[in-house]
């Protein structure tokens, strides 16, 4: 009798192992890039920026873009991308800023054409000349409206060759123009599962200039078979010793290029991280909402910018 109970017990030990490891292996998943030449998406792009300390008045602005996202051409090596922006709508404190609208819209109907790999990395824009001759003829523009605000001309003409610097070749085109498509592409293409998956990246540096050394994980939240997507979460945190060096750095290094003495100390202590959650379509790999928050605490000030797209 004794010996049955122990047959009887491992055989529901096996079971439920095996019941486990089904369940394990449910709990993971590759996501496809099943896009065809022709695809259209349309999006809406929502930013918000929010800055608090004590050395200064809480900042709080909004944007609003419609967005066009375009397969021009599919392959086994991967995908032409065209991004368009919308006109960008302004609330909050960017509402008043007639120069940083400008800014803002200068692209405004202009189609970034890039290629996009079969793991969801941005490779290049194709189309970098025209952007860079296109900002070219925004700055020349600009002066005699950056003359008008009482700006120095020695001021005006560093500023815009910072901007024009900026957008001057190939790779810094590639940076600047592609920061919300590499975040709206991020997921697809990657296998995910509830145990994480951790890596080591580097950051964009938010001011310019050297990246920022930093640790990341991918999380798959959850499945919802109904609805056919899945969630994806995505961490990433700088290291907070090389943030606060490169960060100083490239304040020093801005004070600079605008003819300025910089002073510019130790920015003291640093916090830099980055999360995000994804929804999926699983047929397809097309996002259908990400949100997108950075965080950046330097000496007990705060700067929070946030990024909604959301599938229309």
């Amino acid at each position: 009798m004794m010996r049955e109970h122990w047959l009887c017990l491992f055989a529901w030990l096996a079971v439920a192992a095996a019941t486990r490891d089904c369940a394990r292996a449910e709990e993971s998943l590759m996501l496809p890039m099943s896009w065809n030449k022709g695809d259209v998406r349309h999006y809406e792009l929502v930013k918000s920026r929010k800055k608090t300390g004590a050395a200064q008045r809480a900042i709080d602005s909004t944007t609003q873009t419609p967005l066009v996202v375009e397969v021009l051409a599919a392959d086994e090596e991967g995908f032409l991308i065209a991004w368009t922006l919308g006109e960008t709508k302004f609330t909050g404190a960017a509402q008043g800023n007639l120069l940083a609208q400008k800014v803002v819209n200068m692209m405004t109907g202009m189609k970034v054409t890039m290629r996009v790999n079969g793991e969801g990395n941005v490779q290049e824009v194709v189309n970098w000349k025209e952007i860079r001759d296109l900002v070219a003829k925004f700055l020349n523009l600009m002066t005699d409206e950056l003359k008008g605000t009482g700006i120095d001309e020695r001021s005006v003409r560093a500023i815009t060759a910072q901007v024009s610097a900026a957008f001057s070749t190939k790779d810094q085109i590639r940076e600047r123009c592609t920061r919300e498509a590499q975040m709206f592409f991020l997921p697809t293409g990657g296998g995910y599962s509830t145990d994480g998956r951790k890596y080591e990246d580097r950051l964009p540096n938010p001011l310019g200039g050297e990246p920022i050394p930093a640790s990341a994980e991918f999380v798959l939240k959850s499945v919802d078979r109904g609805a056919n997507t899945a969630t994806i979460i995505w961490k990433q945190a700088a290291d907070p010793v090389a943030a606060r060096r490169i960060l100083t750095e490239t304040l020093k290094n801005q004070a600079a290029q605008l003819g300025k003495k910089s002073d510019a100390r130790d920015s003291g202590d640093v916090a830099f991280s980055d999360v995000a959650e994804f929804k999926v379509d699983l047929t397809t790999g097309w996002p259908d909402h990400i949100d997108y928050r950075r965080t950046i605490t330097v000496s007990g000030e705060t700067q929070v910018d946030a990024m909604v797209i959301s599938s229309k």
